[in-house]
């Protein structure tokens, strides 16, 4: 397989699976998951953006990200705590450049998780 095939690859979005995580898409379901550390100063200080300002923000957000999935124009995963079955943050690739064969990985995980 080529370089340039494998990022056509992640337009797909797999699920990946380990032993105690399953790293998937967002979904509406998650709203609640997200909001209890997207909303946290604490764990939003070093991003790109800023706390979740109510519940009905996170889950605004979520319905754009399943339009971005569906155009192929985002690539991170939902991380999923398996025996509780929670989302406790999300990974996944930003400034992504086919054409250099590179991206930037990003990660934020709710506190309890640290």
């Amino acid at each position: 397989m080529m370089e340039n095939e494998r990022f056509c690859e992640l337009k797909r979005m797999p699920s990946l699976e380990t032993k105690r995580l399953l790293l998937r898409k967002m979904k509406k379901d998650d709203a609640q998951d997200m909001f209890a550390y997207a909303s946290d100063p604490d764990v939003t200080r070093y991003l790109l953006w800023s706390p979740h300002a109510s519940l009905a923000h996170t889950k605004k957000y979520l319905a754009y990200l399943e339009k971005q999935y569906r155009a192929g124009r985002f690539y991170d995963w939902a991380v999923v705590e398996k025996c509780s079955g929670r989302m406790i943050g999300t990974c996944g690739f930003s400034s992504l450049s086919p054409e250099d064969l590179r991206a930037e990985i990003g990660y934020v995980l709710n506190p309890r998780w640290w």
